[in-house]
């Protein structure tokens, strides 16, 4: 059948498998699914569904298949041949599957979700699936607040999964498929994951955190992807975790501690992964990647790698204060590749308050920096609709956008501009989303005044707000979801795909209040997810966002006795 839709669509080649470096067992006993709910360019380039396929794949008797989206011209063939989604490795329809785990990167997937489950012929709650269906797991950045979906999945891994796969695994292979309760009794017991038909919402679920890198979860050989990919190179994770604590971000809390790879590991995989792959670029991941120590040291050795092969080093968004000559001399030795600074806020006020205390005559330097070594363009972020931001604030961005391009006529600059979300287990996580109509005045603002040489991209505030809504809402609105699916809703984080009339035709028919769930409150639905994070630490860094005041990096100074580690 496969034959005859692919010669139908447009780029087949996402839905054939076959790359290089791929697993296929035919001794299998155990077969699983690792889903990634968005197009196969985007989701091979996430290393995290890379490291999760690695590990199950190394494990006896486990199979283990990717599987991505269908972007709708194939999956409505797949539905009007009735043909079922399948893994990529072997072609088995993912309905076969003993267990099927999705990578939940943005609440803005889940009607893709749900898209992913019918055209999988698997019926979306779970109270409707029975022993013939394979065991559904959530993880990732969007299962922090668990609840929306919790109809939907048998369970849920909280925190870094590496360490539960071989627990599953084991699992797996213990019980047969048709012993699913005993299967999710066995799992239940893991920690870190909530199954909520068993724990409910009266269990503290502990974040799991594993202690260190591993250097058996480097994803070994890499695969190959067989087209062009939206981030198309080696990619090598040198530190999980980050302690500068910007309030506003939620992956700066809830992967704490900090934890850093050996220079000796990372060179070792970065010369055995260009050997085994031709990549022509390697990045470096890690959310505060100037922290890295001796950067400039592993840079030097890398280079060594590297040189011979015309292979250039990317970093990913930096902070703006500690990009220093010397750095941008390294990155540049071998061939530029693009450079990101995330200022977030206009105002050097404002950032106090998000406690992100730089300078702008430091972050233009650094910029200048950059323009004057020979890059042509350089990438900022900001957001709109801060927790005390006053309209002068958003004024600031216009001027200081003007002063990096006064102080380099040469230059330009990629603005993207995004409206502030309040996020769980963050200390904004009880901030107000700023209005629609206010947000778009704020982005018409900074477009105003965009120069000759600048372009600006932004989220639209209709689906910022979309996923405000998703990310503080709880189980009772999951029929929200699926309304909104049911009228076509899919890949709404493409604008193309998003369409705000389905939301608010969902949100009438269901006779929900969204901005119910945007408001402050005592408890929230994540409330029994423990991230290591004390709840009385976070108030107290919102009491310190109100008075303008920071609070130190514990990398670098005292421990701030967080809670996320034994200090």
């Amino acid at each position: 059948m496969l034959d005859n839709i692919l010669p139908l669509v447009k780029k087949p080649i996402r839905y054939t498998g076959g790359e290089y470096n791929i697993t296929i067992k035919t001794d299998a006993s155990v077969r699983i699914g690792i889903v990634f709910p968005e197009v196969y360019e985007i989701g091979m380039s996430n290393l995290g569904i890379k490291i999760i396929y690695h590990l199950f794949n190394q494990i006896d008797g486990i199979q283990c298949e990717r599987i991505f989206a269908p972007w709708p011209d194939f999956g409505d063939k797949l539905k009007n041949t009735k043909t079922a989604l399948y893994g990529l490795e072997t072609k088995r329809p993912v309905g076969d599957f003993d267990l099927v785990g999705f990578s939940l990167q943005s609440e803005l997937c889940y009607t893709t979700v749900l898209y992913i489950l019918e055209l999988a012929h698997i019926p979306l709650r779970s109270a409707s699936r029975d022993t013939d269906h394979p065991i559904l797991l959530a993880g990732g950045p969007a299962t922090l607040n668990p609840t929306p979906l919790s109809s939907v999945f048998d369970a849920f891994v909280i925190g870094d999964g590496e360490d539960v796969v071989p627990r599953i695994a084991h699992i797996l292979k213990t019980f047969p498929k048709e012993k699913k309760g005993e299967r999710l009794r066995e799992i239940a017991k893991l920690s870190g994951v909530w199954v909520p038909h068993i724990h409910g919402h009266d269990t503290i679920i502990k974040k799991y955190v594993v202690s260190h890198l591993n250097e058996d979860t480097i994803p070994t050989p890499a695969i190959l992807p067989i087209c062009d990919i939206t981030h198309d190179r080696l990619a090598i994770e040198v530190m999980r975790g980050c302690s500068w604590g910007c309030r506003f971000c939620q992956a700066g809390y809830t992967n704490r501690p900090l934890r850093i790879r050996p220079h000796t590991e990372i060179v070792k995989a970065v010369d055995r992964g260009v050997r085994q792959t031709g990549w022509e670029e390697i990045s470096l991941l890690s959310f505060s990647i100037l922290d890295y120590p001796a950067l400039l040291n592993l840079i030097r050795k890398l280079n060594e790698i590297l040189r011979k092969r015309m292979i250039s080093i990317s970093l990913p968004a930096m902070r703006g204060e500690f990009f220093s000559e010397n750095l941008a001399v390294l990155l540049k030795e071998i061939k530029k590749t693009g450079l990101t600074f995330a200022p977030e806020a206009g105002s050097e006020q404002l950032r106090c308050r998000l406690n992100k205390s730089f300078s702008n005559d430091t972050l233009i330097n650094s910029i200048n920096t950059a323009y004057r070594l020979g890059w042509k363009q350089v990438k900022l972020y900001f957001m709109i609709g801060l927790p005390f931001e006053k309209d002068k604030d958003v004024e600031e961005i216009n001027t200081l956008i003007q002063n990096i391009l006064q102080a380099y006529p040469k230059g330009s600059i990629k603005l993207s501009v995004n409206p502030f979300i309040p996020k769980p287990h963050t200390p904004f996580e009880s901030a107000e989303f700023a209005s629609i109509d206010e947000l778009y005045d704020k982005i018409e603002r900074i477009k105003r005044e965009k120069k000759r040489r600048t372009e600006v991209k932004y989220q639209t505030p209709e689906g910022a707000f979309i996923e405000a809504f998703l990310s503080k809402a709880d189980e009772k609105i999951f029929p929200v979801i699926e309304s909104v699916y049911r009228q076509g809703g899919r890949f709404e984080e493409w604008r193309e795909g998003f369409d705000f009339s389905r939301w608010r035709s969902a949100f009438d028919r269901t006779g929900i209040d969204p901005h119910h769930y945007l408001k402050t409150k005592d408890n929230y639905p994540w409330d029994f997810i423990d991230i290591g994070v004390k709840k009385d630490f976070l108030k107290e860094e919102f009491n310190r966002a109100q008075k303008q005041l920071t609070t130190e990096n514990c990398y670098y100074a005292d421990c701030t006795h967080c809670g996320a580690c034994d200090g």
